[in-house]
């Protein structure tokens, strides 16, 4: 339940936030089929979009905010792999986001690759200190593994950071 409201709460800021970063600029009918894509993915259509966000994908491989849409969307479809693979190359990328730390470090722990997604999510924290949604996920990741403590620590860390 925490996740699915959690990738609620990113699909809805996601447009506004990841909007902002420098890229590859899209032409304008493209701009509005990913503004489409994104509304089609609010409201639950997300395989609808997602054909969407795969033919954008392929026309702007390095558009941040084509590739972050996407990866959102294939998270609303559980299918981490991908989302694993597009955030390892976000997490390179020069306008790099706090939601791509974080969506990583969810696609990790869903696969159980915990180690890679405290590492990532470490990271996130280290450069996003005000993330509060990267703490909410590392903690998320302790209570997962009964270290209660560390989940309130990083849960409260969280709170403070981001209230």
């Amino acid at each position: 339940m925490i996740r699915l409201l959690t990738i609620i709460l990113l699909s809805a800021i996601s447009s506004a936030v990841i909007s902002s970063a420098e890229e590859s600029p899209l032409t304008e009918a493209d701009s509005l089929t990913l503004d489409a894509a994104i509304k089609l993915v609010d409201n639950g259509m997300v395989k609808a979009a997602l054909i969407d966000f795969d033919k954008l994908s392929e026309r702007y491989p390095d558009n941040y905010t084509v590739q972050y849409e996407r990866m959102l969307a294939l998270s609303h479809l559980n299918r981490f792999k991908e989302v694993e693979a597009i955030g390892r190359r976000l997490i390179k990328h020069k306008d790099v986001s706090r939601h791509a730390y974080h969506l990583l470090g969810e696609a990790l722990a869903l696969q159980n690759k915990r180690t890679e997604a405290r590492k990532i999510l470490k990271k996130g924290m280290k450069l996003f200190p005000d993330a509060g949604l990267i703490y909410h996920e590392y903690g998320n990741l302790a209570l997962d593994e009964k270290d209660y403590n560390l989940a309130i620590e990083s849960f409260n860390l969280g709170i403070d950071a981001d209230p």
